[in-house]
């Protein structure tokens, strides 16, 4: 599929992307957490929709949700990569570097020093991903959620050249 393009999600993309979360989770033997880690996901949610957040979805020709980035602040100096998520489908095809890339130049925009995430270290492909994009392992100051076991760094610099969005 080549005609995928990333856009700034909106509310209406909200069940779709719940949806393709859950269904992500689900593959790998995780249960969805919607009064947990996901209830940034709920309709109420205002959290993505802040100035200094980001969620953005990879759309098929069709318009149907097939991929989801979100990120949030982190600390005084940071940003957290929320969401992460590709369909099974399109896995290994850029997607996921493509949405990866996407998150880190928003971070940089915002004038982050630094991103970090959490995952789980049975998504092998998505710890190479961040390793290959020059992320660095460094200890759980504390979980997101209990399915979370990794944590993820990346340095982007001195923050003096971010700008708003």
């Amino acid at each position: 599929m080549s005609d995928l393009e990333i856009r700034p999600a909106d509310r209406a993309d909200l069940p779709a992307i719940r949806d393709l979360v859950y269904a992500i989770a689900e593959e790998f033997g995780f249960t969805p957490e919607p009064e947990g880690v996901d209830a940034d996901l709920n309709a109420d949610s205002e959290r993505y929709f802040e100035p200094d957040a980001c969620l953005d979805v990879l759309v098929d020709e069709g318009g149907g949700v097939r991929g989801v980035l979100g990120v949030v602040p982190h600390g005084s100096d940071g940003s957290e990569l929320r969401k992460l998520y590709v369909d099974s489908t399109l896995r290994g095809g850029g997607h996921g570097h493509r949405l990866l890339e996407r998150a880190i130049a928003f971070a940089r925009e915002l004038g982050a020093r630094r991103m970090v995430l959490q995952t789980n270290e049975r998504l092998l492909e998505a710890a190479k991903l961040y390793e290959r994009a020059g992320f660095q392992r460094t200890p759980m100051e504390s979980r997101r959620s209990e399915t979370c076991d990794l944590r993820f760094e990346l340095r982007l610099g001195s923050g003096d050249e971010g700008r708003s969005r």
